[in-house]
């Protein structure tokens, strides 16, 4: 069953594969198969930096944003009393996955 994986962050819980290989239980078992076989092409869009140290080798695409600009405030020039940063985590983080990176 060839197929192309598709990250869309840094990396997938098992809890992605063991989901969609009951989904395709019906398909994998027409080809005798218990479980997804590795992918033909896994494409990431996690920039090296970022990347987990257990991340799987695969094809890098670069991200472009898709959020629509928004005007700059006057504030937003200013330096503050503390470094600013800004961090986005959606909702693939939980206690169990990623959680020491966010908390780092």
């Amino acid at each position: 069953m060839p197929h192309v994986r598709h990250a869309i962050g840094r990396g997938e819980p098992r809890i992605i594969d063991l989901a969609a290989a009951a989904e395709l239980g019906p398909e994998l078992e027409a080809l005798s198969l218990d479980e997804l076989p590795p992918p033909d092409l896994f494409v990431d869009i996690c920039p090296p930096s970022l990347q987990r140290s257990d991340a799987a080798e695969g094809q890098f695409m670069r991200y472009i944003p898709v959020s629509s600009p928004r005007q700059v405030k006057p504030w937003m020039y200013r330096r503050g009393e503390r470094p600013r940063v800004l961090v986005t985590a959606g909702s693939r983080v939980t206690r169990d996955y990623d959680f020491d990176v966010l908390t780092g």
